[in-house]
This record gives C-alpha cells, sequence and structure tokens, in this order.
C-alpha cells in the first residue's frame, strides 16, 4: 500500500483516534451506570464477601439438596448407558477415570511408561 497519499482523518494523531471531550464524557457516564470489573484492584467489603461466601456454600455438595439428585444416573441408571455395546474410546476412558494409569505393564512388568 502506498503512503503518503491518504489524508488523515481530523481526530487523528499519529494515527491514533483522538476522543472528543464530549465523546470522552458520554464514556465516563456510561461506566459509572454499567461498571466493568469494578472491584479490580479495590478491596472488596467484608459484607459483600460473606455475601460470595454464602452464595459459594449454597451451590457446593453440602448446600445444594439438588446436587445429588443430578449425580444419581450414573452406570447403568444414566439415560445413554449402552451396556455392551460402548465403543473403544470410551471404555478405554472410562478405565483411566475409574482405575487410573497403570505403573507397571501386565505383559513383561516394566515399571514406568
Amino acid at each position: 500500500m502506498p503512503s503518503g497519499i491518504y489524508k488523515r482523518k481530523p481526530n487523528s494523531k499519529n494515527g491514533k483516534y483522538i476522543r472528543t471531550p464530549e465523546t470522552r464524557e458520554k464514556m465516563r457516564q456510561h461506566l459509572l451506570v454499567h461498571p466493568i470489573r469494578y472491584w479490580l484492584g479495590k478491596k472488596i467489603p467484608k459484607d459483600i464477601v460473606e455475601k460470595i461466601k454464602k452464595t459459594k456454600k449454597l451451590n457446593s455438595k453440602e448446600g445444594n439438596k439438588n446436587y445429588f439428585k443430578v449425580h444419581v444416573f450414573k452406570g447403568k441408571n444414566h439415560k445413554l448407558w449402552k451396556g455392551d455395546k460402548v465403543g473403544y474410546d470410551a471404555l478405554h476412558t472410562w478405565l483411566y477415570r475409574e482405575l487410573g494409569k497403570p505403573d507397571t505393564c501386565e505383559f513383561c512388568e516394566k515399571i514406568g511408561t
């Protein structure tokens, strides 16, 4: 692209856009109403910290009474249970998840990978 033939916009300086004072004021007013990452770099008051802790506890295993209802549908109780028709990848993923990766080879009894 040839340089020098394009005219700069009136509100730009060295190719960077300069915001007018009116635009800056509009942005400031908007951010006062809709703060972005408001607590960044600020100390959060103790009452708000307590509310956050209370909410997290309600959504945890101990506080959420529906948690165990969701996690009951495992194994044969799950609606997508395939039984013996399970695929190779799904079977081996289940093995690694349930039994973990073996430390020794069952054929040559070599330790490690």
